[in-house]
Order: C-alpha cells, then sequence, then structure tokens
C-alpha cells in the first residue's frame, strides 16, 4: 500500500515541461534486442575499413601529366582498374550484410517492442488508465514505434559505414601526412558539435510535434465516435477550431524542425567546404616548401575528404536517432512501469462460492482523492444471495461494482472473497468467475456470436446460442440475415440499445458465472423485454451470487437483500417486503415509481410477448453500401491542385526554389573547381601554383558560403511549406468529414479508427510531392543540367563512354534512395490495420479488463502483425540487394572512366583537368538521375491519397446545409406525414411503415413502445440526420429538406438513452449546448438538471475533467448533464430519448419535474420505457411494428385497456 501510493506520488509528481524533454539514451534503444539480434548487429558494425583507391589513382594520373611515361602509366592504371573491380565486390558484399541484418534486426525488434508496449498497457490497472488518453496510447503503436524503427534500423547501417570510412580514411590521413591532417582537424569539433545540437534540439521539437498530433488524432477520435452527438448540437465549427488549434502547435513545432534541420546541415556544409578552402590553401603552401608532392597531397587530401564526407552522411540521421530516443522515452516509460494492480499474482481460484464482504471500506478515486465516495462501508454477501444496491445517482453503487472486480483498490479496508482478501487473489482466475453487464454495454466491432464468446473462451456454437436464448436475444439474432455472424458496428453502434443490452447479457452469462454483476443490466430495455429478461436474470441468479444496481426497482422485488445507499454509506437494508414496511427511504423510492393503473389486465397479453424482433434490425446494417448521390470532382487526384494550393505560401516556395537550384550547382562546381585544384598541385610552376591555389582556395569558400544558405533555404522553407499544405489538407478533410451526413458515418470503412488514420497518413503522403521533394526535384535537375554542361564541354568522348553506365549507376542511386526511405507505405499501412485492434482495446479497456480478455486482443494484435512483419523482413533481404548493387556499381563505373580516360590521356586527347572534370560531373549527374527515379512511387502514393483526400473534401452530402430557410422565429411544433423509412445501409428493412404523427406548439408527445420499433428513428428523422424514402417531416410547417439545418438544430435539443460526454471540463461539456453560455447560464442549466450540487461539491467544480467520455462520472451524473447540456440552448424543442433512464428514483423525479417544467414553454417529444415519466403527456404514441397503433392521453389509453395498458401493467411494483 505504502509503495502504491508512493509511485502514485511519484507519477503524480514527475515534471513533463515542454523545455525539458525526456529522452533515453541512445544504446538503450536495443534494450529489448536478443542476444541473437545483438550478434548480428556486431556483425553488421564490424565492417572492413576499406578506403577507396582514388589518392593512389589519381596521383597516377597526375604524375603521367608531368613525366609522360606512357608504359608506366598504363600499367600503373591497369592494376588500380583490378583493384576497383576487387573493391566493387567486396563492397557488394559487406554492404548487402551491413543492411540486411540492421533492416532484419531492427524489424524484429520493434514487432517485439509493439507486442511488449501493447501488453504492458493491458495489465496496467484502471485508475492509471483514467488519466491517459487512449487515442494517444494507440496512436503511440504506429508513430512512436515507426520512429524508433526509423532510429535502429537501416540508418545505423549507413551511419556505421560511414564511421568507418571515417576511421580508415583518418588513419591514411595521418600515415600519409599527419600535418594537414591536423590542420584539417581543427574543423571536426565544430562539425560534431553542430550534429549533436542539431539531434537535441531535433529530438525535443520531434517530441512536441508528436505530442500535439497525438492530441489531434484523440480529438478526432473523440468527435468521430460521437458524432450524433456533435451533429445535433452544431458542433462541427467548434471542433474543427480545437483539431486546428492541435494542428497549429503541431505546426509551430515542425516549423522548428524545419529551422533546426535546414541551420544544421547548412552549418556542416559550411565547416566542410571551409576544411576544403583551408587544405587547398596550406597544402599549396606545403607543397611549395617541398615538404609535400602533389600526390601525397592528394592522397592526404582525399583520404580526409572521404573520412569529412561520412561525418557529413551521418549528420542528417542524428535526427532520426534523436527523433527515435525521444519516442523510446514514452514507450519504455509504460514498458517498465509496475501496475499497482498486478492480475497475475495472487492465489488461483479454481472455484468459487461467491461470498463477497465488504469490511469498513473506504474509497476516493485516483483523479479526485479530495472526494469521498466510500465511506467504511460494511457488507457481507452470502454464497447465493441476490443483494441489491439501490439509492441516488452517485451515491457509490456502481463504485462498489468496480471495487469487486479489482478496477481499483479502497483507500482503507478490505474486499474479501470466499475469506480471503481480493489483494492476495489471482484477478485472472478471479475474474473467470464473474459475469459483468453493465450500464453502458459495450460490444466490439465483431460478429454477434464472437461478442458473446468473449464471454467464455473457446465457447462453441450450441453455448452461444443458449446464452442468447437465456438473455432473450436469440429471435431477434436469428431474423437476421446473418444470424450470429451480422457484424454489430464500432462500439455496437449499429444495433439498438436493448439489442446490445442482451447481446452483453448473454456474453455474461455464457460463464455461468460464480458471481453475477448487473449493473443497470435491464435499463435499456422495453417493458415486455425486460420482464422476459429479468425472468432469465432471475433463473440465473439461482445457485450463484448477484450483485445488482438498480434504480428500476421493479428488477430488484425478490432480492434476498436490498442494501439503500446515500453518500457513499448504508442506510438500511432489508428485504423489499421488511423495507416496505420500515416506510423508510426506500418506501419512498417505490412510491415515487407507481404508475396510477385500471382495474383488470389486458387479454391480449399472449399477443404481446410475441416479441416481433424485425424492427430492432435497424442498425445491424454493415457491409453494405449507401445509396445515394455522391458528387465528386477529380477522383483520380489532380496533383496540379496539390501545388495550386501550395501556391499559398509562394513567398517561401519562391525563396526556396533559389536555394535548391544554387544547392543543384554546387556538386557540378564542387567537381569543376576540384579538378582545376588537382591540376594546379601537378603544376611545376611554384609562383603560379601558389596564385592558383589562393584563387581556387578562395572559390571554396564562396561555395562554402553559398552552401550553407542554400541548404537553409531549401530545406527549412520548403519544410516550412510543405507542413502548412500538409496541415490545411488535414484540417480541411476533418472540416469535409463532419459535413457529411451520418448515413455515411454508419459505413464500415468510415469507421472512427479508420478515418482517424486517414488524416494523418493521406496527409502525409501528399507532402511526398512537396515541401522538401520539390527542393529536392529542382536541385536534382540543376545539377544534372550543369553537370551535362561541364562534361560535353571538356570531353565529349569520355562523357558518352561513362554514359554508358549510365542506366546502371542511376539505378544505383534509385536503389540507394529507396532502401533508405526508411518505413515501407504497405507495412506501414498494414500495422496501422493492426492498430485498430489496439484501438478499440483500449478505448473499451474497462469491459476488456472485467472481461479478462487481455489475452485474446493480445493475440488478436499478433495476429494482424504476422503479415506486416513478414514483408518487413522480405524487405529486409530483398531491398538491401538494392543497396549493395548501389555502393558496388560505381566502381565498376569508375574502373571504365579511368581505363578509356587513361587510352584519351595516352592519345592527347584531353589533359589531366579534363579528365577530372569530366568523371566528376558525369558520376554527380548520373546519381542524381537515379535518385529522380526513386521518387516515381512517392508520385504514385500521393496520387492516390489525394484522390482520397479530394473525394472526402468534394463529396456533396445528400443531407447537407444548402437549405435557404431559417428558423427565425421557430414556434416547436412538428409534422410527420405517411414516413416510410429504411436505413440507407440495410434497403431491405422497412423501419417505419406509413407513420403519421402531429405535434402542436407547447405539446409533451410521448413515444412508447417495444424496443426497437421505430420510436428513436423518429428523433433521427427530426434531427434529420437521415431522410425518408416517403412522406415528409417539418418543423414549423416546413419541409426539413427546405430548412438550414443549423437553423434547425440550433432550436432543437436532443438528450439520448446513452449520453455521450468529451474529455473535457463539466463547464465546457455543459456550455457545448451553446458555445457561447456565461457561466451563469452554465450554472442555471446545472441547477434545471440537478446536478449543481454535485458539481459545487467537488474540488475543482465546473473546472473538474469528465474524463474520456464521461467516465469519472457516475451514469446518472453523466446523464444530467447531458440534459444540463440540452437545456442550457432553452430549446423550442426538447427530444428526450430515455432521458431519466439512467437515474435514481429521486434523481428521477426531481429532473422530471424540471424537465415538466422546462416543457412549459416548448415543444417535447419524449421516448419513454419506464412509463411514469410520460403519464402526463398531452399525447402518448404507441408503436409496433413501424405502425402507430394507438394514440391519446394516459387515462385515455388506460379506458382502452389494449397495448398500452399491458404495458402499464407490467410495470406495477406493489
Amino acid at each position: 500500500m505504502a509503495e502504491n501510493q508512493q509511485q502514485r506520488d511519484e507519477e503524480s509528481n514527475t515534471p513533463q515541461t515542454k523545455d525539458n524533454i525526456p529522452k533515453i539514451g541512445y544504446f538503450e534503444l536495443y534494450r529489448y534486442a536478443s542476444s541473437f539480434e545483438k550478434t548480428m548487429i556486431l556483425v553488421g558494425s564490424s565492417l572492413p575499413i576499406m578506403t577507396k583507391l582514388f589518392g593512389g589513382i589519381i596521383k597516377v594520373f597526375g604524375t603521367y601529366e608531368m613525366t609522360r611515361n606512357k608504359d608506366q602509366f598504363n600499367n600503373d592504371v591497369i592494376v588500380y582498374c583490378i583493384y576497383f573491380v576487387i573493391l566493387g565486390g567486396a563492397s557488394f558484399v559487406v554492404s548487402y550484410l551491413s543492411m540486411a541484418v540492421f533492416m532484419y534486426t531492427g524489424e524484429r525488434q520493434v514487432r517485439r517492442i509493439r507486442e511488449k508496449y501493447f501488453s504492458s498497457l493491458l495489465q496496467q490497472e484502471v485508475g492509471w488508465f483514467d488519466k491517459q488518453n487512449s487515442g494517444e496510447l494507440a496512436s503511440r503503436l504506429s508513430g512512436d514505434l515507426q520512429l524508433i524503427q526509423d532510429g535502429i534500423s537501416e540508418k545505423v547501417s549507413i551511419v556505421l559505414a560511414s564511421m568507418a570510412t571515417f576511421v580508415g580514411g583518418f588513419i591514411v590521413a595521418f600515415t600519409e601526412g599527419w600535418q594537414l591532417t591536423l590542420i584539417l582537424c581543427c574543423v571536426l569539433p565544430l562539425m560534431g558539435l553542430t550534429g549533436a545540437i542539431m539531434a537535441k534540439f531535433l529530438s525535443k521539437a520531434t517530441t512536441n510535434t508528436q505530442d500535439a498530433f497525438g492530441k489531434a488524432s484523440a480529438l478526432a477520435e473523440e468527435v468521430f465516435s460521437a458524432i450524433r452527438t456533435v451533429t445535433s448540437f452544431n458542433g462541427q465549427t467548434s471542433e474543427v477550431k480545437r483539431y486546428d488549434a492541435c494542428l497549429n502547435e503541431a505546426l509551430k513545432h515542425k516549423t522548428k524542425q524545419a529551422n533546426i534541420q535546414g541551420v544544421g546541415v547548412g552549418f556542416i556544409t559550411l565547416f566542410l567546404f571551409s576544411t576544403y578552402s583551408l587544405a587547398f590553401w596550406y597544402g599549396s603552401q606545403l607543397i611549395e616548401k617541398g615538404e609535400y608532392d602533389g600526390g601525397k597531397f592528394i592522397t592526404v587530401f582525399f583520404a580526409f575528404m572521404m573520412g569529412a564526407f561520412s561525418i557529413g552522411n551521418v549528420a542528417p540521421n542524428f535526427g532520426a536517432f534523436g527523433s527515435a530516443q525521444g519516442a523510446a522515452y514514452r514507450i519504455f516509460q509504460v514498458l517498465e512501469r509496475k501496475p499497482l494492480i498486478e492480475k497475475k499474482k495472487g492465489k488461483d481460484l479454481e472455484q468459487i462460492k461467491g461470498e463477497i464482504e465488504f469490511r469498513n471500506v473506504k474509497f476516493n478515486y485516483p483523479t479526485r482523492p479530495e472526494v469521498s465516495i466510500l465511506k467504511g462501508v460494511n457488507l457481507k454477501i452470502k454464497p447465493g444471495q441476490t443483494v441489491a444496491l439501490v439509492g441516488s445517482s452517485g451515491s457509490g453503487k456502481s463504485t462498489m461494482v468496480q471495487l469487486v472486480q479489482r478496477f481499483y483498490d479502497p483507500m482503507e479496508g478490505q474486499i474479501l472473497i470466499d475469506g480471503q482478501d481480493l489483494r492476495d487473489v489471482n484477478l485472472e482466475s478471479f475474474r473467470r468467475h464473474v459475469g459483468i453487464v453493465s450500464q453502458e454495454p459495450i460490444l466490439f466491432r465483431n460478429s454477434i456470436k464472437n461478442n458473446i464468446g468473449l464471454g467464455k473462451m473457446n465457447s462453441s456454437t450450441k453455448e452461444i446460442e443458449e446464452a442468447a436464448l437465456q438473455a432473450n436475444a436469440l429471435d431477434f439474432i436469428n431474423k437476421l440475415p446473418k444470424g450470429f455472424d451480422t457484424l454489430v458496428g464500432e462500439r455496437g453502434s449499429l444495433m439498438s440499445g436493448g439489442q446490445k443490452q442482451r447481446i452483453a447479457i448473454a456474453r455474461a452469462l455464457i460463464k455461468n458465472p460464480s458471481i453475477l454483476l448487473l449493473d443497470e443490466a435491464t435499463s435499456a430495455l422495453d417493458s415486455v423485454s425486460e420482464k422476459v429478461v429479468q425472468s432469465a436474470l432471475d433463473g440465473a441468479s439461482k445457485g450463484r451470487t448477484t450483485l445488482v444496481v438498480a434504480h428500476r426497482l421493479s428488477t430488484i422485488k425478490n432480492a434476498d437483500l436490498i442494501v439503500v445507499m446515500q453518500q457513499g454509506e448504508i442506510i438500511e437494508t432489508g428485504t423489499h417486503e421488511e423495507l416496505i414496511n420500515k416506510k423508510g427511504k426506500y418506501y419512498e423510492l417505490v412510491e415515487a415509481q407507481s404508475l396510477q393503473q385500471g382495474d383488470q389486465v389486458a387479454t391480449e397479453a399472449e399477443e404481446i410477448m410475441h416479441l416481433k424482433e424485425e424492427e430492432e434490425t435497424r442498425q445491424s446494417l454493415i457491409k453494405q453500401k449507401e445509396e445515394e448521390k455522391v458528387k465528386v470532382e477529380n477522383k483520380k487526384g489532380d496533383i496540379w491542385r496539390v501545388y495550386k494550393m501550395a501556391l499559398s505560401e509562394w513567398h517561401l516556395l519562391l525563396v526556396g526554389l533559389l536555394g535548391s537550384m544554387v544547392l543543384g550547382s554546387i556538386m557540378p562546381l564542387f567537381g569543376f573547381v576540384f579538378a582545376e585544384i588537382l591540376t594546379v598541385f601537378f603544376s611545376s610552376d611554384m609562383v603560379k601554383l601558389r596564385k592558383d591555389a589562393d584563387f581556387w582556395s578562395l572559390m571554396f569558400l564562396l561555395i562554402a558560403i553559398a552552401s550553407f544558405l542554400a541548404n537553409y533555404f531549401k530545406m527549412a522553407l520548403f519544410d516550412i511549406a510543405g507542413n502548412r499544405l500538409t496541415l490545411r489538407i488535414r484540417s480541411m478533410s476533418f472540416k469535409a468529414m463532419l459535413s457529411q451526413n451520418i448515413g455515411w458515418f454508419d459505413e464500415d470503412k468510415h469507421a472512427t479508427g479508420i478515418l482517424t488514420s486517414k488524416l494523418s497518413t493521406e496527409a502525409e503522403s501528399i507532402q511526398g510531392l512537396t515541401g522538401s521533394f520539390l527542393g529536392t526535384i529542382l536541385q536534382l535537375v540543376a545539377t544534372i543540367v550543369i553537370g551535362f554542361i561541364i562534361a560535353f564541354s571538356n570531353s565529349w568522348q569520355l562523357t558518352l563512354v561513362i554514359l554508358s553506365c549510365l542506366p546502371l549507376v542511376s539505378l544505383g542511386g534509385y536503389l540507394q534512395v529507396r532502401v533508405l526511405k526508411g518505413f515501407d507505405s504497405k507495412a506501414k499501412a498494414m500495422y496501422e490495420d493492426a492498430s485498430q485492434v489496439a484501438t478499440e482495446a483500449l478505448e473499451n479497456i474497462r469491459t476488456v479488463i472485467s472481461l479478462s480478455r487481455e489475452g485474446y486482443f493480445e493475440h488478436e494484435y499478433q495476429s494482424g502483425l504476422q503479415v506486416p512483419y513478414k514483408v518487413g523482413v522480405t524487405r529486409a533481404f530483398t531491398s538491401s540487394l538494392g543497396h549493395g548493387f548501389a555502393q558496388s556499381i560505381q566502381f565498376f563505373a569508375y574502373t571504365l572512366a579511368y581505363y578509356y580516360g587513361s587510352r584519351l590521356m595516352i592519345d592527347g586527347t584531353i589533359d589531366f583537368s579534363n579528365f577530372n572534370k569530366v568523371v566528376n560531373a558525369v558520376m554527380f549527374t548520373a546519381a542524381s538521375l537515379g535518385q529522380i527515379g526513386s521518387f516515381a512511387p512517392n508520385a504514385s502514393k500521393a496520387k492516390i491519397a489525394a484522390a482520397d483526400i479530394f473525394e472526402i473534401i468534394d463529396r456533396k452530402p445528400s443531407i447537407d446545409n444548402s437549405g435557404t430557410t431559417n428558423l427565425d422565429n421557430p414556434q416547436g411544433t412538428a409534422e410527420v406525414n405517411n414516413v416510410i423509412f429504411k436505413y440507407p445501409t440495410r434497403p431491405d428493412q422497412i423501419i417505419l411503415n406509413g407513420i403519421n404523427l402531429s405535434v402542436k406548439q407547447g405539446q409533451t408527445v410521448a413515444l412508447v413502445g417495444a424496443s426497437g420499433c421505430g420510436k428513436s428513428t423518429i428523433i433521427q428523422l427530426l434531427e434529420r440526420f437521415y431522410d425518408p424514402l416517403a412522406g415528409s417531416v417539418s418543423v414549423d410547417g416546413n419541409d426539413l429538406k427546405s430548412l438550414n439545418l443549423s437553423s434547425l438544430r440550433t432550436c432543437i435539443s436532443l438528450v439520448s438513452q446513452e449520453p455521450l460526454l468529451f474529455a473535457r471540463t463539466l463547464r465546457e461539456n455543459i456550455s457545448y449546448g451553446k458555445q457561447d453560455a456565461s457561466i451563469e447560464e452554465i450554472k442555471d442549466a446545472a441547477k434545471a438538471a440537478n446536478i449543481a450540487d454535485f458539481i459545487e461539491s467537488l474540488p475543482d467544480k465546473y473546472e473538474t475533467q469528465a474524463g474520456e467520455k464521461g467516465t469519472q462520472l457516475s451514469g446518472g451524473q453523466k446523464q444530467r448533464i447531458a440534459i444540463a447540456r440540452a437545456l442550457i440552448r432553452h430549446p423550442k424543442l426538447l427530444l428526450l430519448d430515455e432521458a431519466t433512464s439512467a437515474l435514481d428514483t429521486e434523481s428521477e423525479k426531481v429532473v422530471q419535474e424540471a424537465l415538466d417544467n422546462a416543457s412549459k414553454c416548448r415543444t417535447t417529444i419524449v421516448i419513454a420505457h419506464r412509463l411514469s415519466t410520460i403519464q402526463n403527456a398531452d399525447v402518448i404514441y404507441v408503436f409496433k411494428d413501424g405502425l402507430i397503433l394507438e394514440k391519446g392521453t394516459h387515462s385515455q389509453l388506460l379506458a382502452n385497456k389494449s397495448l398500452y395498458y399491458e404495458l402499464v401493467q407490467q410495470q406495477s411494483l406493489k
């Protein structure tokens, strides 16, 4: 306990400032490498140190320029050419092995980290998740893990090869000429310091960027999963602003990244070329003094240059390493966190009797430690007893259910199972004996069969069907086209409330639990279904301990013990009869739920008990396309449209364009100047040598300055422009998604996880044709043009011969760039698909934990990783062949160039200077051609991404905001005329069949009937979530199709059966109904919803966080916040879809009075299963099978003694 408290304190006190972003040491990235992988890494890094032979062969060419000894020259060239061929073969083997090793081990390690990270997440306790955002946690499985893989895979091979070249080069340099080498080395600390500083700042900027994008993804996930709530309250504009704020935060850090990288790389090239300038100047002095000759200088300089170039190749990878370290810190924090509640420790329970005892239990939630929830509760439940917990919403009933599951540990006291402290029991074995049905049932994006089967692993079809039968779900399942194989949608969104609840009950019953926990298990059912299911639950309770939380007291009349709670304390206990006789608190609750009834029970009971569930299939609607007109301007994805959008940053692009062209000209000019300086150093005229050396040294200094400016302009400005475009496209896409009609979101391909992923991946793919891509293309074009001009002007013969190798050299350049591109897009997409499993599990972590199905989701996630892992391994060994080819082909090309060049020099066709200019120019140009080819796949991917994005942006939804009529002075009348309706994803299922319904101004109209009979569909049509197939729906005499949607929804408020709150403060959740509401209006709305006193009792009052999807509040508290959100806008038309279903009787009575008072000045349409809430309605419509069978007042319908009368009778308590 003390240790856990210390851990809690440490976690809560950990500083997380933006200026002090933590990260781990680089070698800590290999913490999860196996012994085999470490051995392979050692092999990959133990590269033979092979410095290239350029110094020697150039010395041969330079010496011939002075001596003209043809035989010696010819023999030396042949020997060196043989060396080049051998070196090329060795380079292929070593480069292939090195690259393959690191790509392969990187793939293995990251897969292992993915699995361990997800597994570690699932092992954490519920209290930890209360402080986290599931969207951010899930996003790390894709974003952060990709950064880690980038930092330990192929880039490591490149860096190690570069370091080997660096070491080998410096050994040769110091051996041949230590004086010049020491002079040159003075610049290395500057380069190293620059690289280190750049890596540090890049790591911090990357971490901040990932955090900002994580928040954007979490927000998008929250909005998409609550799209009906967002739409009904016209929240699209405010959500776009919030999303843009997250993107702007990310843009700020990405801009910093671009500037850091531009300045850092600029300085490195500045130091590099300045070093060459210094070397030529100092080398000329050494040659003039006779201490060096031209050949010795070239050998030393080439050796140093190769080493320095290698450091230059290392520098751009510092950013990737720094980003990997920052990302790994967040991942490893979770991996190494010891959960406060460990599930696998303790004594296994093969069987349990089911005795539960609360012994002086005190409890506060970790996120609200100042608020006492349970205050010394003592309760003993005998094996086989059914015990009911009743009381006000927020009195601690559901908390006791959570403590029995050990979601949390009590602050004081004990919870005993069969006399054993629950903290000493193995939780996995214990939860196998516990069945749970919660107030808001969570189903997973799978079939009905698999959802029920989650209750008991390896369950048979017969067991699943029997569980469905017990839960009164078998009939409606069998009437579905695909039966048990019907997919239920995300969070069960494609099932009605009653259907979801019965599937959840079946899931609980299939394991035949010793302890059954029912937290408002029948709250979503109509009276008829409730009676059947309650009978099934009563039967299921026999022989097992059952703990029931109930607001609807009819469900717990037969409980062995009823426990009445108030403000975290037990105030009454006894049976139903005993407590009624006491005439205490329980008696008051029962009295409040009594109904006026007729004298006799109607004779149509048998007909009513025959449940026709066809209408309940209204949202088993997956895998079918919505057939509506979709207008898309350009499905092929006009790339020019992307560039047109980018022109808004024309000032950045223009300067970046100039920087790219200058940068592209630098390498050919470097080759030209370098050729000139080589010629100078083989001159016998010392005066001319000194003069020319000074001049060309100055030219190198100018190249250094130009390189610094060009690198910054190209890298920073193009990246900034590209980032702005990308985030603008993300914002446009998000806005377009929120503009779509609800039917669009019903489609499986538009699930929350898919849309959230699309927002990031598609926009990033489009950036593949903007930003630095544009700069690189312009740079390469400049290199090619200037390179060919220099080459052909110096020797067209040698140029043509070398160009014969161009296809192979270009192919090598192409393969080199492609292998360094990093994470393959195909594997990336598959990893994102696997992440959908993780996202769903983390979003519904309480359900996963209560079912003890962590292992199931781990297995599902690991299965999803298999295919992309195999793709990655295959890529490691195949693309590494390309890397080996790219490294070796240049040696063979140089062999041809030097051999044929020697022939031309012997013939007197060219001189030493011409030869060097041609070779340098053509080789640089060939590599550039190869790099251009490597961008073709990027272009293809960007076109596909543009098609997807613009299809969404350009899509004209069938229900849009194009209506021109505004409800400036709404009255609140509504009319449903002869409406026929089918859900668009299920066109063969009639939901409403010729409905006529009239609602006058100021009336309260109630809709009652069996679950799924079409009542909620009326609400959705009034909100214009859908349009009817025939007939019309009108408000104030205006057909909804002619009304401006924002104007319509502004005068309507909706309170749904399952309230969805946002992970924001209570103030923000209430004011969501009216974005510009004052604090006084917020408090007034809270008072009207009977939630003000509770909020004022909290330490942070209205600034208290509601938690993700309102998890920090009880069901009743959430519902009252939702009611306050509805009332704050003073709607003319109030839609209450089971608005009080989650409230206890006492709160319901107060809230119902508030709703009754609120209804006096407005029109109210109420859907209710609990008929006590609508007996004062002006008109009651009774629905069945998509038809209206009865209408009238409560008294009139009772007098009819028909369908409504029977429903009333079934809700009688006494």
